[in-house]
């Protein structure tokens, strides 16, 4: 029994080669040899009795090859190649080849050749055929250098070339599981990164607010104790010698002391017109003292004005402290909440409400000294104005002779 066998496309570079069983029955080569010949449409069989398989394929762990030709009488060759290979350089990729050639067999020496125009460009690989295998050396990379192919279809090839297939599946897939954890990793530490940036940029802010918050209620501190100090000189408790209210005294004092001598001089009996000049020209100092206590009202009244400022000021510091002083304890308790470093500022209410307590009273204080001074200045003002009105109007009431 023999096979009769069919091979569709050999020749032609790129084609898969079709191996088809025509037909397999008890008769001699030639009825067979006849047979093929019509049924390939003038194509070439090896006709000679005992001719040699002209299919064969060989496999190993990585690789698959499949060689199928005719043969004419004369022992030319045209065939086809097929073959498999898992990439040397990537176990996930596989490489895979469908060339013509041509060759000639003599007797069991066998050689083919492949065109410049194709995968194994000009090569020419030898071999010799015994039993059904073929011993082939190989010159390309990636194959065996000295195969034994065996004589065999093209679904023993397709079986050997889907182990192969499958082996690079494994591979492809190892390689997808490990790019995928690969990936996870990568991505675990860009979120782990980014959560660290995170956290650090949160402790630098925590840092930056509670510093700025520190340096406010340092001001606002310093703004509350300079305006105090301000007050306390400018109100004091006893005024010193150069006090606006000590010169209001002085100034007050010399009036009276001018009128006096203005009533001393026109009591005089009899009064001469010299000296009702004299008690005239009193009066006019008099109104110049006047004129003096006039120009301490102005500096009193730029006093007052700055005066009322530093109690602004004071004030604005008290709410500056009610606002920084929290604000500095709460940043402070989320810097150690992010570094695990103890808060070392107190909870600051009953702080604040002492030192609040303890500055409005002290504003108090200054605030009725600086009353009591305008009501002063005010006494003096009265004063003063009435006594000018009295050393205004006395000469015009003295009668002189001579």
């Amino acid at each position: 029994m023999r096979d009769l066998w069919l091979i569709n496309g050999a020749g032609t570079s790129g084609d898969a080669v079709e191996v088809t069983n025509l037909w397999r029955r008890d008769a001699d080569d030639a009825e067979i040899c006849l047979l093929a010949i019509a049924l390939a449409l003038g194509g070439l069989a090896a006709c000679n009795g005992g001719s040699p398989p002209t299919h064969y394929f060989a496999s190993g762990d990585n690789w698959a090859i499949y060689l199928a030709w005719t043969e004419d009488t004369s022992g030319h060759l045209q065939g086809q190649l097929q073959a498999i290979e898992v990439d040397p350089n990537d176990s996930a990729k596989l490489q895979t080849v469908n060339g013509s050639f041509t060759g000639t067999r003599n007797g069991q020496d066998i050689s083919i050749s492949f065109p410049v125009l194709s995968n194994y460009a000009g090569q020419t690989w030898t071999g010799t055929i015994n039993n059904g295998t073929i011993s082939l050396v190989i010159p390309t990379s990636g194959l065996p250098q000295n195969p034994a192919l065996q004589a065999g279809s093209f679904q023993d090839f397709q079986r050997a070339a889907q182990k192969v297939q499958e082996k690079v599946n494994v591979a492809a897939q190892e390689q997808a599981r490990e790019a995928a954890f690969a990936q996870q990793q990568r991505e675990a530490a860009t979120a782990a990164a980014e959560a660290q940036n995170e956290h650090n940029r949160a402790v630098s802010a925590a840092y930056g607010n509670t510093n700025d918050a520190a340096n406010r209620l340092k001001d606002a501190y310093s703004q509350v104790h300079s305006a105090l100090a301000q007050l306390a000189a400018g109100i004091p408790a006893t005024p010193g010698p150069d006090a606006i209210s000590t010169r209001y005294v002085q100034t007050y004092g010399k009036m009276k002391q001018v009128w006096q001598k203005e009533n001393e001089l026109g009591d005089a009996e009899p009064l001469t017109c010299y000296q009702r000049g004299q008690v005239q020209y009193l009066a006019g100092q008099v109104q110049y003292l006047r004129g003096q206590v006039q120009y301490l009202d102005g500096q009193v009244q730029y006093n007052v004005n700055r005066l009322q400022q530093v109690f602004d000021a004071a004030n604005n510091g008290l709410d500056a402290i009610d606002k920084w002083a929290p604000a500095f304890y709460q940043h402070a308790q989320i810097y150690s909440n992010l570094t695990g470093k103890p808060n070392t500022i107190p909870e600051p209410t009953r702080a604040i409400e002492t030192f609040r307590s303890q500055t409005e009273g002290s504003l108090a204080v200054y605030n009725e000294r600086l009353e009591n001074f305008r009501s002063l200045v005010k006494d003096y003002d009265d004063k003063a104005a009435a006594l000018q009105e009295q050393a205004k109007a006395y000469p015009a009431s003295l009668h002189c002779s001579g």
